[in-house]
């Protein structure tokens, strides 16, 4: 490939909103019965309260290091690639196999990437005083947005491929994984 095509190529991709995505390894839970019980750990309680039970465990002393956080135990060379793709214009998504509450939490003030983009396993939602379908139930003003307390999907194998597609509309430039059901991503790269 000629300088002038790649140097055509990366500029391409900057202008498409290129895509990167980057596996977290954190709370991994890899059968239904391990997410369900996750699920149900947290039922009843709201995306901003998971957010910050969360926030609070990883302010604890990781437990096989000195002088090092729960919420610093990364991976750098992640960290790097991370930091390196956003500053050179990517748009960078984490997406986990762990529930999606329980990642966005690790992930907010240790990378650079917003909420909105992480995806992962979803919980089923329901308002607090919903007694029917959501088809059918109007949200109150004391309504909030809870964990019914069982997960919608998990995020792995073509699950993984699914949501990039549903949520991100478009193929990454470059992913990265960590286990053998990642190699989806490698399928779903822009070539």
């Amino acid at each position: 490939m000629s300088n002038k095509r790649n140097s055509n190529f990366w500029k391409w991709t900057s202008i498409v909103l290129a895509i990167a995505l980057i596996a977290v390894s954190c709370f991994c839970f890899f059968n239904n019965k391990s997410l369900n019980t996750v699920a149900s750990s947290f039922k009843g309680m709201t995306p901003e309260e998971i957010i910050a039970y969360v926030k609070n465990y990883t302010d604890q002393d990781e437990p096989h290091y000195t002088n090092m956080k729960t919420k610093d135990a990364y991976y750098q060379p992640m960290v790097q690639v991370v930091d390196y793709l956003n500053r050179n214009g990517f748009t960078v998504y984490v997406v986990s196999g762990t529930d999606r509450f329980l990642t966005r939490a690790y992930v907010d003030g240790a990378l650079n990437i917003p909420m909105r983009q992480v995806i992962g396993s979803d919980d089923i939602l329901k308002a607090t005083n919903e007694d029917k379908d959501g088809f059918e139930y109007q949200l109150k003003p004391d309504d909030k947005v809870i964990l019914d307390g069982e997960f919608q999907i998990k995020n792995v194998k073509m699950n993984k491929a699914k949501l990039i597609e549903r949520e991100i509309g478009q193929k990454p430039v470059l992913a990265f994984g960590n286990t053998s059901g990642d190699y989806i991503w490698r399928r779903c790269e822009v070539s």
